[in-house]
């Protein structure tokens, strides 16, 4: 079981980086209540499922210069753009967060906070330290089984009132609709070695009228380092 969450990805795949681009270069994960005006949970954009049914989301790190940190390829968190209708963004001034979770507690094949792929043993192992930086807060540290530093969950940013900027790096200049959210996390691999690191989190939302938070359901975010 283990070894199929993190095999499969351990080969090229095209991922474009943007730091700083006009053009929106990288990934996004699309994410929205399953219903705009009587939400129960929050719904991603992946067609990726592991063999015990949680979804992917797929990414990759990489170095700018040599001996530099190897860094995510900047994935965005944006929600889905549809009409309201369709139920498939967040109300104006919900707080949405990003929750990093313990995969051996929460998965059949986690081992911890950062699950590293180890190609010469074909395991996983509760290795590896990612640094998680929100750009707007405290970074987190994920080290191997445990939260080394900061805390488990960030804050993503705040559903729109339709007419605040955009936080992300790359739009400083793009006014959200109603409702939507555009932010960046940027992830950092403190130690240079070659292999696939696998984060489980959910989103986690707190509504701005006072009721249940509203969770999605974990997800896998995998980053090949090759």
């Amino acid at each position: 079981m283990k070894k199929l969450i993190f095999a499969a990805f351990l080969v090229p795949f095209a991922c474009s980086v943007s730091f700083g681009q006009d053009d929106e270069m990288h990934s996004e994960i699309e994410f929205g209540y399953d219903d705009f005006n009587d939400p129960t949970t929050i719904i991603v954009e992946s067609d990726e499922l592991t063999a015990d049914g949680i979804q992917i989301i797929e990414g990759e790190l990489i170095s700018l210069f040599p001996g530099d940190q190897p860094i995510a390829n900047n994935p965005g968190f944006i929600t889905i753009a549809t009409e309201v209708e369709g139920g498939e963004r967040v109300n104006a001034g919900d707080e949405v967060f990003v929750r990093f979770l313990d995969a051996s507690q929460n998965s059949e094949g986690g081992v911890g906070f950062v699950n590293f792929y180890n190609a010469a043993t074909g395991e996983l192992e509760s290795a590896g330290q990612i640094t998680i930086d929100p750009q707007t807060g405290v970074n987190s540290v994920l080290d191997g089984a445990s939260v080394s530093n900061g805390v488990d969950s960030v804050l993503l940013s705040i559903g729109s009132d339709g007419a605040t900027m955009s936080n992300a790096p790359d739009g400083p200049t793009e006014v959200l609709g109603a409702g939507e959210i555009h932010n960046h996390l940027v992830f950092s691999l403190d130690q240079d070695v070659a292999g696939a690191y696998g984060l489980l989190f959910q989103f986690e939302s707190v509504p701005a009228d006072g009721g249940d938070p509203i969770t999605s359901a974990p997800i896998w975010l995998i980053f090949n380092n090759r």
